[in-house]
């Protein structure tokens, strides 16, 4: 008998294995070809991006064509970086500009004493002295609160949008009091300290507790202090010492806190038991500035000018001391992993790594602060880029 009636035909795509293959292959590349076209047109198709030119083309935006941008630079109280938008603070608003120098947004604000924090895409506004704060993004003012209870005069951020404050005391059965607030403006956290007068604080990264630095009189002695804080617990982990101002202090990414007084400074490492003390050796701090990853402080001989150095203090606990700067001292901005350090002859840009670069300035230069990699300047006349470090 023939069996050729029984045989059966082997579908296409078996006699095509090459073809499956390179199907295969275009789907991947073509996906791989659209996550790089988005990654590198992200600052156009983002939404804040399509904000922008919604403003631009329908709202009050203006279009700008690029720095230098014409600017009264003595009206201005900060400045930084939010969300791919450099932001200007001033006496009455908070201004938002894209790449190109326009300026997208203006909030205006009744602060009589603004200050100004950033991270990730929120700008706290601190009304020093009264009770007000204010969180906004380039979309929208998130939060707007004003408390019923004493006065602001220290604040902290988290790219997440959690506040930290202190304020003064409305009551004689505490000196100050210490509040977290969400983005919502939900309080997740009081504590009202009877003993110290606390100077600052910074939020811990995780969101779950908040470092702070605190001063009283001892035995007719100044007597500082830096409070650890587990949101979960009633009473902080306390380091102190004795004729000695506190004054700044920065929570790092990994749990290293760093407190920064007048004649020395704190690096308390993640889960250690104790502080390692380093002083600064007859110098004194007159600038300051930091991120979750990176602090850096401004050091001057007491009564000179133009002798400073920079310590840049990692969150491992290392230090990296600079060069001699040249000029007086006039700000410093950090952002990420690099700060800005202006004095009134140079922009200087610091790393981890090291000193990056040393620019020559005009002499009415005010203040400096990173903008996508690269520093902005501003004078008082215009807002003007530096040049890539």
């Amino acid at each position: 008998m023939s069996s050729s009636g029984n045989t059966r035909k082997r579908p296409k795509n078996q006699y095509r294995p090459w073809l499956q293959f390179f199907v295969r292959l275009f789907v991947v590349a073509a996906v791989l070809l659209s996550i790089f076209l988005i990654w590198n047109n992200w600052d156009r198709i983002a939404p804040e991006a399509v904000l922008d030119w919604a403003e631009a083309r329908f709202g009050d935006a203006e279009i700008g064509n690029g720095f230098p941008t014409s600017f009264e630079g003595n009206t201005v109280k900060a400045m930084g970086e939010v969300n791919q938008h450099f932001i200007l603070l001033t006496d009455t608003s908070l201004q938002f500009y894209n790449s190109s120098a326009s300026r997208v947004i203006t909030r205006p604000h009744s602060f009589s004493t603004p200050t100004l924090h950033t991270a990730g895409r929120y700008a706290l506004i601190t009304d020093v002295g009264s009770n007000r704060f204010r969180l906004d993004s380039r979309r929208e003012t998130a939060l707007s609160m004003e408390l019923e209870n004493g006065r602001i005069y220290a604040s902290c951020l988290l790219p997440s949008g959690m506040v930290g404050i202190v304020t003064d005391s409305t009551s004689q059965s505490y000196l100050c009091q210490i509040r977290v607030f969400n983005r919502s403006g939900k309080e997740i956290f009081t504590y009202q300290s009877r003993k110290y007068l606390i100077t600052n604080l910074s939020l811990a990264a995780n969101g779950k507790g908040i470092a702070a630095v605190g001063t009283t009189a001892e035995g007719g002695m100044l007597k500082s202090v830096l409070l650890i804080f587990n949101f979960s617990d009633v009473e902080p982990i306390e380091f102190s010492g004795s004729d000695l101002l506190l004054y700044e202090v920065n929570y790092f990414s990994n749990g290293t806190v760093l407190a920064v007084g007048d004649k020395e400074m704190w690096i308390l490492p993640a889960r250690a038991k104790d502080v390692k003390k380093t002083s600064f050796n007859g110098f004194e701090p007159v600038g300051y500035s930091a991120t979750q990853t990176v602090s850096g402080i401004i050091l001057q001989r007491s009564g000179s000018t133009g002798d400073g150095y920079v310590w840049m203090v990692n969150g491992d606990g290392s230090v990296w001391e600079s060069e001699q700067l040249d000029g007086n001292f006039r700000s410093a901005s950090a952002r990420m992993s690099r700060l800005a350090v202006l004095t009134d002859t140079h922009l200087y840009m610091f790393s981890r790594a090291g000193q990056e670069s040393k620019v020559e300035t005009p002499s009415d230069a005010l203040l400096a602060a990173e903008y996508r990699d690269a520093p902005l300047l501003l004078t008082l006349s215009e807002l003007r880029r530096v040049g890539s470090p």
